[in-house]
């Protein structure tokens, strides 16, 4: 059985049998407990006054009220890290049209709460120009980020690592790192190829708490880890040059699931932060 698969089953199973324990209400009527006959080994010790208990109609109802209350309560209290892998493959793209589809997956609330400078177009431009020149400086040859689809092919692998800690559904994200090699196509020329890696920021956001009403009603949660990102100049040269927030709607229910990630920098001149780029991942 594939791991999705099993990971479906395993979340969806509780609450399906909950359903249906909870559906037997409306089917159990008195005649229908007169016809039937339960032998449980378990009740044998008690005898006569175990079948009679076992026919009784409100003792029925109230356990399987109690069962399917039970089935309910386990999304509540499983662990949800180990749904998700440890490693993933990840591409990463730069255009605006992707950039604006990712943003999609969030309304218009959580897009003011995440406040995205709404100019983000011109101030994603100015940073991938800004860090194109930086880049160019240190290699002597040209490298250009920008929002031209398919310009910059960016590729590579993550490492992730979430830890359920002490509380009701809290977690800790004790790892997130991972490298990436970016392709620069230059027709009839030979590609450029450039290397930068990530890693994680000890920041606040790594402490991640889901509340009863997103678990049971909204199955996602978004996360805002940080990270530093690193461009490999060469083997022994590196070019620190800036942090991104990792933007990304987690889902847990039918399916444990990662969206698309959404790389954000903050304005200098404001509190608002710019999209720059956004990742879409896909099992090792």
């Amino acid at each position: 059985m594939s791991d999705a698969l099993s990971s479906f089953l395993s979340l969806v199973a509780p609450v399906a049998l909950g359903v249906f324990l909870l559906s037997l209400q409306f089917y159990i009527r008195k005649e229908v407990i007169d016809r039937i006959k339960l032998h449980l080994p378990v009740f044998q010790l008690f005898g006569v006054e175990a079948e009679l208990i076992i026919q009784n109609l409100v003792f029925i109802r109230i356990l399987l009220l109690s069962s399917s209350l039970i089935c309910f309560a386990v999304p509540a209290f499983r662990d949800y890290g180990s749904f998700f892998p440890a490693r993933l493959h990840m591409e990463v793209f730069f255009d605006d049209e992707g950039v604006e589809h990712a943003l999609s997956q969030f309304n218009s609330q959580e897009l003011t709460d995440i406040k995205i400078m709404e100019d983000w177009r011109i101030g994603k431009k100015e940073f991938l120009a800004d860090l194109s020149a930086k880049i160019e400086k240190q290699i002597h040859v040209r490298f250009r980020f920008d929002g031209t689809r398919g310009s910059v092919h960016s590729q590579g692998e993550v490492f992730m690592e979430v830890k359920k800690i002490k509380g009701f559904q809290k977690y800790h994200i004790e790892r997130l790192e991972g490298s990436l090699e970016h392709v620069m196509e230059n027709p009839g020329q030979k590609d450029q190829v450039l290397t930068s890696e990530f890693r994680l920021l000890e920041t606040e956001a790594n402490r991640v708490e889901a509340s009863l009403k997103e678990i049971y009603f909204k199955y996602t949660k978004t996360i805002r880890p940080e990270l530093k990102q690193i461009v490999r100049i060469s083997p022994v040269q590196e070019l620190y040059d800036h942090e991104l927030v990792a933007l990304t709607k987690v889902r847990f229910f039918p399916l444990a699931d990662i969206g698309r990630t959404i790389y954000l920098v903050r304005d200098r001149n404001t509190d608002k932060v710019v999209p720059i780029g956004y990742c879409i991942y896909t099992p090792e």
